[in-house]
């Protein structure tokens, strides 16, 4: 899969670009998974995390939730809870639900 890399070199953001090319929906959505999974999980293994600079959002959802510890997540929820105790601020993503 053909994918152009560039970001931050100060604070080592990377961003990649992954190019379809000619796959039809079903090849495209199956290899792009396969590689965000491999690319996530060896971010995550280096130490690094899905998404640090603009926020998680709902296409790295599930690599963010396949990496971070329940630990985090529950911590993330209560954080949350006190802050926006009836859920109006960014409740349409929900990745914390």
């Amino acid at each position: 899969m053909q994918m152009v890399a560039f970001g931050h070199a100060g604070d080592v953001n990377v961003h990649l670009c992954i190019v379809r090319g000619s796959r039809d929906d079903d090849d495209w959505n199956r290899e792009l998974s396969a590689v965000m999974r491999t690319i996530y999980g060896k971010a995550y293994q280096l130490g690094g995390l899905t998404s640090g600079e603009h926020g998680i959002g709902i296409a790295r959802r599930p690599y963010f939730f396949e990496n971070t510890p329940e630990v985090n997540l529950r911590r993330m929820r209560a954080l949350k809870e006190a802050v926006d105790p009836k859920h109006i601020l960014n409740d349409h993503i929900s990745y914390l639900k």
